[in-house]
């Protein structure tokens, strides 16, 4: 019955089944695991949607689906910028809660193509969420940006020490390269570029050196222009990007090269 009430745009019954029933507000009432907010999200009902967010509490907004998705990030489904800006109001963290692929809201509202929506959403997501440190997110945000242009990502390394303003294009490869050895090595990690071996995943060491790996990975591929970046996104460690960019810019590799690299990783 709620949910008939809430498809219908019927606030004001619903308001008074919420008074007699006030449970329902943060029940998952559909086998998807939606609640009454998410329903009114998809519904594209704003003042459904506005009057639910005043009377549920801050643990209520963070409620998700069985795809790990809270109404605000199921407002990227729909691109509805005055939905997402009241639940904002409310709950400022919510930009930060991932599905359960991971994916942050702005992702999530690039992908759907709602531009506005993400342009908003970016300018509320703190820039840490966005960082190599933290997922994948960041690197996600800017090659899908790529293909709108509409809007520029800044992601940058939450520690000072690993700055540099020199992005990899197609003829700054000596310069940036260098750079690049100099910033990670005095971060000691240059291990991750140099090392041709690396634990097993029943090594008990297997999960740190994953995570540096990760991380060093993040701090290459968020220095490279978009272009270059899509080209080694999926190569699994440090050490074969570093490898396989000094093949395709130092050693003069030509493009039938690159091609067999990226023929060799999908075949995986």
């Amino acid at each position: 019955m709620s949910y008939q009430l809430v498809r219908e745009r019927d606030w004001e019954t619903t308001n008074g089944l919420l008074k007699c029933h006030p449970n329902v507000i943060t029940e998952n009432i559909t086998d998807m695991g939606k609640t009454l907010l998410h329903i009114a999200v998809l519904a594209g009902h704003e003042h459904i949607v506005k009057g639910l967010v005043e009377k549920m509490s801050d643990d209520d907004l963070e409620r998700t689906n069985k795809f790990g998705y809270t109404a605000l990030a199921e407002t990227t489904l729909v691109g509805n910028l005055q939905m997402a800006k009241c639940m904002l109001g409310r709950k400022k963290n919510l930009v930060s809660k991932k599905s359960s692929l991971k994916l942050l809201p702005v992702v999530l509202a690039v992908f759907h193509g709602h531009i506005p929506l993400a342009r908003y959403l970016y300018t509320h997501t703190p820039l840490e969420d966005l960082t190599a440190e933290n997922g994948y997110n960041g690197v996600r945000l800017i090659i899908q940006t790529m293909f709108t242009r509409e809007f520029v990502v800044h992601v940058q390394s939450e520690n000072p020490s690993f700055t540099t303003n020199v992005i990899l294009t197609e003829t700054n490869y000596d310069v940036w390269s260098q750079i690049m050895e100099m910033q990670i090595a005095g971060r000691e990690k240059l291990e991750y570029l140099t090392s041709k071996t690396s634990p097993k995943v029943t090594d008990t060491s297997y999960a740190k050196w994953y995570a540096e790996n990760q991380k060093v990975k993040g701090w290459l591929l968020t220095s490279m222009s978009p272009e270059i970046m899509k080209r080694y996104l999926r190569l699994p460690t440090a050490r074969e990007i570093w490898t396989a960019l000094a093949k395709a810019f130092y050693d003069g590799a030509d493009e039938s090269q690159l091609f067999a690299l990226n023929l060799h990783l999908y075949s995986r």
